[in-house]
């Protein structure tokens, strides 16, 4: 691997993050959380700005209803892709990881007739071929393709500290053995900055990463070091618009090229 000393200057960028610390993965936690990614493609019959406001007026807020049922939904973060990732073909339109109390309450939720009415209305905008959501599993490891793993198993909350999106794009030159290797060697790399959360899931084409961390400080030094793995080579940060930051921010509607920490104004999350 290449070391490439620079520094970030866009909400869009070619780069692959690595760092130093250290964190147990072979421990059991004594509790996880449950998480499920998941990864929407917009219907073919809708515009973009129909999708979009399908998403803020519909999706997000009935979503954020969760938070004041017995679902037990404890953080929800969308992400919007734009155009330069989704015109690649590959690429979901919209993604998102949300966090449950337990599978239990999710799956007895699922089961009424809310919970039935809340799956049906993802596909008012999202075509059900390519769309759903992974659980992803304690990383111990070991990867393969369409999975998604938790790679420090904490339960932690994620509405606390900064949280970071990212994409990388799978070069096309190499075998799913190295990529698959590549990704163990990455997952390394971004568990020794020990992060308070860290979620990715694994397509045959992208990587997806949610990661969660104590503090600025933190965050800085996890992006002070850049390493060219050659393959995932072409990170994607997703930003706020607001001060072009790597940080998904509280919020309640998402742009295209956003993600957002879902927050309804006098909620208590």
């Amino acid at each position: 691997m290449k070391k490439i000393s620079g520094k970030w200057m866009g909400s869009w960028a070619g780069m692959v993050l690595v760092a130093v610390g250290a964190i147990n993965l072979g421990a059991a936690p004594a509790h996880a959380q449950y998480y499920r990614f998941w990864r929407g493609v917009q219907r073919p019959d809708l515009t973009s700005s129909q999708f979009e406001k399908g998403l803020n007026e519909k999706l997000l807020p009935a979503t954020g209803d969760l938070f004041r049922t017995s679902v037990g939904i404890k953080s929800y973060q969308p992400v919007l892709f734009g155009k330069a990732l989704t015109q690649l073909g590959h690429f979901p339109s919209e993604v998102a990881l949300l966090t449950y109390k337990s599978e239990e309450a999710y799956q007895a939720y699922r089961a009424t007739a809310p919970g039935q009415a809340y799956g049906d209305l993802h596909f008012e905008i999202f075509q059900k071929d390519g769309s759903g959501s992974l659980v992803p599993e304690l990383y111990r490891g070991t990867v393969k393709l369409e999975a998604a793993y938790d790679l420090v198993g904490r339960d932690v909350d994620w509405n606390q500290g900064i949280s970071q999106f990212k994409v990388y794009s799978r070069s096309g030159r190499f075998s799913d053995a190295k990529y698959l290797s590549s990704i163990r060697d990455h997952i390394e790399h971004v568990t020794e900055f020990s992060p308070k959360a860290a979620v990715l899931l694994i397509a045959k084409d992208y990587v997806l990463e949610y990661t969660l961390w104590s503090s600025r400080r933190s965050l800085d030094l996890a992006n002070q070091t850049i390493v060219d793995t050659e393959i995932l080579d072409d990170l994607v940060e997703i930003t706020s618009r607001t001060d072009l930051s790597i940080e998904l921010h509280l919020g309640s509607s998402v742009r295209e090229g956003q993600g957002v920490r879902y927050h309804q104004a006098g909620a208590r999350h």
